[in-house]
């Protein structure tokens, strides 16, 4: 809609409009080429400059995470090999185990440890002269300074078996069992029993959720070999904020520069710089969960990438990823973080934004200058033009006999040639128009006339013959004939024509097969109007000796009620007779004509039933159809909110019934008033009908007594001819049946066949259990079952 009103504002401009318009867009179009040039080189040198940044940055970041796994490998190693540690972690398994104080059995003792240190980040001994506080007051001091130093959370030693024996923090994990305990199935618990089985160097696990700290957290383990003796395993928790000062630095690229890692699972495995005091940490935190290109891409393709995507955010930025793997020196196990540097897009282009501004103010003095230069063109331009706006308005008015002076050799006098042209072709094609507008009426005026004549005519030969006289008369062709579908549905039969041909072919009993090599018979089985323009070209057009100029015809099938019940053909003299306008009016008409045709048929039918029906009827009494039944019907029609009477038959009733009259009653003592009377037929009484109102005041006026017998008269006769027409449908049924019994026996190919025929379709019509059929001598218990033939139908069918 917008479109159309824009292309109506400038066909409404003039001239000189549409060239000034035009000079400008031009210009302005040029402008915005150029300057679309300019900022798309300038975007995309920023872009690929940008992308090296980041890809930069991003290896920067990704050598600082490796040495940051290094330094905590190389933590966790030194401290596992110190002589003293090993010294250490053997007291205290050797104080667990030996000191029954604490309880009979290892979970016991745990136990009894649990009460005394768990929540107790502070504290150095229990003061319960037990060895285990002995050795803790040696063990804690060492092993807090060092988590200090180096900034873990918390370090754990584990017994070979699981066993948690210490913890500088205390949390809920001390005193648990990492291999069957409540936490045998966290990260801890991973490098717990990856150092278990492989004794290698050292393990470092994923960021997850560690419910005993309530947060994220890492672990690196190292195993603890005193000797050639395996004696537990030192452990690391690396706190959730471990990462942040290395990808969080601000020596950066810009204002919105962001390097961060996730893992596998699309979660932050550090802070993001965006996070603001008042928001919640994002390291594993779902509801910042980084979907994108850069993270897909560098878990399923596994390599490094940059390009232009929307972030986590849903903010376009540019991006630099590549997968970092951890592992130790023997590669034996890792974590494979996804590394992803970004800027926002506005900051990276914000120089090409600034280019942008500047040409816009070159071309606003550009485009000035240019409207001036195009007013000076357009003005000397638009002079020459005047003139011939005035004829061709005039001409437009339509006046046809304006011709324009040709003074020049250039465009104005080439439109000028072409103005006078137009003007002249326009009075040769009025002209023409208005023959063919003539020849169009005059064929409407002629379908509607053939179609007026078929509402008239109830007699269907009448019908056909007067329907292809007038079609011939009115549309002046040289031949028409109606053709109509035998029972058997193969041939279209000839049942009226024009002229003496179409009289001798009806005498010969002119027939064409349905679906043959002819037009009418494609027409029938096509249900479509056919054309042939040439008949000397056409294939299926049928030479006829007794038509000898037709030059072409027309097939039309005569469809009513969704059945094709014939066609009509149509002959002219002309070759290319029928064009596109004349098929329509044609074949719109013959639908007019079949339904006559079909109507008038049904007519003829239902007066030869009506009149079999009158001759059956008897000369006393009711007709035999109301004798034959002993079937009672009743039906009520009721007001809303109005209970049923129920099979209940009113006074009322029964008074109008022994009268044999129409009884009009009030009863004072009723909710209703009432008009009853009786159904009769020929003087017998088939049924009554009544109608009630609530209203007591109301009285029945003369009109409606008169009224509700004449509806009584004609229920009776539509009730008695709808049960004729009942028993009659009932008596074709039964012919139908035995004809087919008939043909059935008749196809039986010896004396056998015949009574297995005759018994199956005994039970199927019957809908009998069992049939016998015995043909000869007569049944004796010896041969009962030699001479018969059986037939068992149950469930699952017949059986022979």
């Amino acid at each position: 809609m917008q479109t159309q009103v824009r292309w109506r504002f400038w066909q409404a401009r003039t001239i000189r409009a549409k060239l000034l318009i035009g000079f400008i867009a031009l210009g302005v179009m040029l402008m915005l080429v150029v300057g679309a040039i300019a900022y798309i080189g300038v975007r995309s040198a920023l872009q690929m400059q940008t992308l090296a940044s980041l890809v930069a940055v991003r290896a920067d970041r990704a050598a600082a995470l490796e040495q940051w796994s290094g330094e905590r490998r190389l933590d966790i190693e030194t401290l596992a090999a110190d002589v003293l540690l090993r010294q250490y972690v053997r007291e205290l398994q050797g104080a667990v185990k030996r000191d029954a104080s604490l309880g009979e059995t290892m979970a016991a003792r745990l136990d009894t440890l649990r009460g005394r240190y768990l929540d107790k980040p502070q504290l150095i001994d229990a003061d319960d002269g037990s060895a285990y506080s002995r050795s803790h007051r040696v063990l804690y001091p060492i092993l807090r300074a060092y988590l200090d130093r180096h900034g873990y959370y918390d370090v754990f030693i584990v017994s070979p078996d699981g066993d948690v024996l210490f913890t500088v923090v205390k949390e809920d994990d001390f005193g648990t069992n990492l291999v069957d305990g409540p936490y045998y199935d966290t990260n801890i618990a991973q490098a717990f029993e990856y150092i278990r089985q492989t004794k290698r160097a050292s393990v470092m696990t994923d960021f997850e959720y560690y419910q005993p700290s309530d947060g994220p957290a890492a672990f690196i383990g190292a195993p603890i070999i005193d000797g050639t003796q395996f004696v537990g395993v030192l452990i690391f928790q690396v706190p959730a904020n471990a990462l942040n000062e290395i990808l969080n630095g601000r020596e950066g690229l810009g204002e919105t520069d962001e390097t961060y890692v996730v893992g596998d699972d699309g979660l932050f495995r550090n802070d993001s710089r965006f996070r603001t005091p008042d928001m919640p940490s994002t390291i594993l935190n779902p509801d910042y969960k980084v979907d994108t290109v850069a993270s897909l891409s560098a878990f399923s393709e596994g390599h490094a990438g940059a390009a232009l995507i929307t972030d986590y955010r849903g903010v376009p930025v540019l991006s630099a990823w590549q997968p970092v793997v951890l592992q130790p020196p023997d590669r034996s196990a890792g974590v494979t973080w996804a590394l992803i540097a970004e800027i926002d897009q506005a900051e990276a282009f914000r120089p090409a934004q600034n280019l942008l501004v500047g040409l816009a103010l070159v071309d606003g003095v550009v485009l000035a200058v240019l409207v001036g230069a195009t007013v000076l063109v357009n003005r000397q331009i638009t002079r020459s033009l005047h003139q011939l706006t005035q004829v061709a308005s005039r001409v437009a008015a339509g006046d046809f006999s304006q011709q324009v002076e040709v003074v020049t050799q250039d465009e104005i006098g080439a439109l000028a040639g072409a103005l006078n042209q137009m003007a002249g072709e326009l009075r040769m094609s009025i002209v023409a128009l208005e023959a063919r507008v003539a020849e169009r009426t005059h064929s409407l005026q002629a379908a509607a006339e053939v179609s007026r004549a078929t509402t008239l005519i109830l007699d269907p030969q009448e019908l056909m013959y007067r329907v292809v006289d007038m079609v011939r008369e009115r549309f002046g062709l040289y031949y028409v004939g109606v053709f109509l579908v035998d029972e058997a549905g193969r041939y279209a039969v000839l049942q009226a024509g024009t002229g003496q041909a179409g009289q001798q072919m009806i005498v010969q009993g002119y027939k064409l097969e349905v679906g043959g090599a002819s037009l009418i018979g494609q027409a029938v089985a096509k249900a479509d109007a056919l054309v042939e323009r040439d008949i000397g070209q056409d294939k299926l057009h049928f030479r006829n000796p007794l038509l000898p100029k037709t030059r072409a015809e027309m097939a039309l099938p005569l469809r009513s009620r969704g059945r094709v019940i014939g066609a009509m053909t149509i002959q002219g003299e002309d070759v290319a007779a029928f064009d596109e306008v004349n098929v329509q009016v044609m074949q719109t008409m013959a639908d007019q004509v079949a339904a006559a045709i079909d109507n008038a048929r049904l007519f003829a039918a239902t007066e030869a039933a009506l009149a079999r029906a009158e001759a059956e009827r008897p000369a006393d009494g009711a007709r035999p159809a109301w004798r034959q039944t002993d079937q009672v019907m009743r039906y009520e029609a009721r007001q809303p909110g109005v209970p049923p009477r129920g099979v209940i038959e009113p006074a009322e009733i029964k008074q109008a019934l022994e009268d044999q009259r129409v009884v009009a009653i009030r009863d004072p003592g009723a909710e209703h008033v009432a008009l009853v009377g009786p159904v009769m037929l020929h003087g017998e009484v088939i049924g009554a009908l009544g109608v009630y109102d609530q209203n007591h005041t109301r009285k029945w006026t003369d009109d409606e007594i008169a009224l509700f017998e004449d509806i009584l008269g004609r229920m009776a006769l539509v009730a008695e001819n709808r049960q004729l027409l009942l028993q009659t449908r009932a008596r074709a049924e039964r012919e139908q049946t035995l004809r087919e019994i008939s043909d059935k026996m008749q196809q039986a190919r010896d004396v056998q066949a015949l009574m297995r025929v005759t018994a199956e379709m005994l039970t199927d019509v019957l809908k009998g259990s069992r049939a016998y059929v015995h043909l000869g001598a007569a049944l004796d218990e010896e041969n009962e079952n030699d001479d018969e033939v059986k037939n068992d139908k149950d469930e699952t069918g017949l059986e022979g």
